[in-house]
């Protein structure tokens, strides 16, 4: 037991040398300037850390154990600009302030995508105004979506959807679109099987029916049938028409602004988190059917709902497909069953295990084209070395300017890119071991082969 303890007070230390880092890293973020804060109306309930002003205490602390059942998707350090003394020192009391914060939840700091922001608030002239002005954390949670959300999400879905047939109808004319089928049907032979199972073992037939031979031989034929069917088309621009619909269009414009991913595949986390991309999928090849880009879609859900505990890397499960030659109705069903299925339990999700299954299935699809939650690490990155086609990452949700250091390493280690709506990233695996990347707010270093950040813009 005792030859552990160098080990332990070794791993010790490195977490609060860690956590300190962290801290100085946070400290050079810009400032902004307002004349007193307001909170987001639009963003989940804030969780207020008040403390006095120029003081780095927390005056209600039984605040966190509110505060330890959230993912903190944004913070704001807010403060007032007034300074009693020529001398006082703000970034001094700012890392006193996030020291404070980190003593009682040291968690807040763990995870790289939360959004901070310092806040001054010019407003105050006086000591006495400042104290009257709101000092410390205001803490916006992520939203979590309960089971009653989710079937909210997919109604909201159907709505949209039944919009866009509504546009279409009213912008476009009817297209025909050739479906082919395979129909099976048994057929007689012209001869007749024996009553003798002796007979029958041997294979006897008969060209005449008799009481020895009294039994109709059929065989399976598989016939190809060719029909056409009637759809509504689109060949114009997707304009404000469409994403007025939408609440965010980052998707529809980058599939958009790529016509030259041909003979691809789409695979698109269906998690609750993702609602607001992938009706945009849904969306898009509505409108794009007729282009033939998409060979296949496949949508996963991270193990259809499975405890926890019981998942396994690789194993997970919760995936499923659709050809894109069926049309945009099977399509449609396949997302919205896999959405059904499951909304993702943990917050880490089985992206590798869903793209080792697309490259095992379809290997001829040419473009791997992936919809992931940038909120959502990828719990089987350890399996992202048995990936050996490139990997087109679109990532969903990264509206802050910080990109999950996970799909940047997966389209690093598979030759592929990153995608967002007003960049695409192709040149990842240039980087060497030890260089640093500026993308959006964060400068990233590649350390021992992946991504961290180590930077705040």
């Amino acid at each position: 037991m005792f030859k552990c303890l160098p080990l332990l007070i070794l791993f010790v230390c490195c977490q609060v040398q860690a956590q300190h880092s962290y801290v100085e890293m946070l400290l050079p973020v810009k400032q902004e300037h307002v004349p007193r804060y307001e909170v987001h109306a639009k963003r989940q309930s804030p969780i207020l850390v008040k403390m006095p002003f120029n003081s780095d205490s927390i005056l209600n602390p039984e605040v966190f154990a509110e505060v330890a059942k959230i993912q903190a998707e944004r913070i704001d350090l807010v403060y007032t600009s007034y300074r009693e003394s020529k001398t006082f020192d703000q970034p001094v009391l700012n890392r006193g302030r996030l020291t404070s914060l980190e003593k009682y939840a040291p968690y807040l700091f763990d995870n790289p995508l939360t959004d901070w922001h310092f806040i001054a608030q010019t407003g105050a002239s006086t000591a006495d105004s400042a104290a009257t002005f709101f000092h410390g954390f205001i803490i916006y949670p992520k939203k979590v979506l309960r089971p009653m959300d989710i079937e909210a999400e997919r109604h909201t879905i159907y709505r949209t959807m039944d919009s866009i047939d509504a546009f279409l109808k009213k912008n476009d004319s009817t297209c025909l679109i050739q479906v082919t089928e395979m129909k099976k049907k048994w057929v007689a032979t012209g001869y007749f099987r024996p009553q003798s199972k002796y007979l029958q073992r041997q294979g006897k037939k008969s060209s005449e029916q008799s009481a020895q031979y009294p039994y109709t031989e059929k065989r399976l034929v598989r016939d190809t049938v060719v029909r056409y069917d009637s759809v509504l088309c689109y060949s114009g621009k997707i304009d404000s028409r469409v994403t007025k619909l939408l609440p965010d269009t980052d998707v529809i414009h980058i599939l958009e602004r790529h016509p030259d991913w041909d003979s691809s595949i789409i695979i698109t986390d269906v998690t609750a988190s993702m609602s607001p991309y992938t009706v945009q999928l849904l969306v898009w090849y509505r409108l794009r059917e007729l282009n033939g880009q998409v060979m296949q879609f496949e949508f996963f859900n991270d193990g259809d709902n499975m405890p926890d505990r019981y998942k396994r890397l690789g194993s997970t499960g919760g995936i499923y497909f659709s050809d894109a030659a069926k049309g945009y109705d099977a399509m449609e069903a396949a997302m919205m069953y896999a959405m059904g299925r499951g909304t993702g339990g943990d917050i880490p999700e089985n992206n590798i295990e869903a793209l080792l299954k697309a490259i095992e299935y379809y290997p001829y699809c040419k473009n791997i084209i992936m919809l992931a939650d940038n909120w959502a690490p990828v719990k089987d990155i350890a399996l992202l070395s048995k990936v050996m086609k490139p990997i087109k990452v679109i990532v969903c949700g990264s509206e802050n300017g910080i990109i999950n250091p996970h799909y940047l390493d997966i389209a690093r280690a598979t030759g592929g890119s990153i995608h967002l709506l007003q960049q695409d990233i192709d040149s990842l695996g240039n980087i060497k071991e030890g260089e640093t990347i500026t993308l959006g707010k964060r400068q990233y270093k590649l350390i021992g082969g992946k991504f961290a950040i180590v930077g705040y813009n």
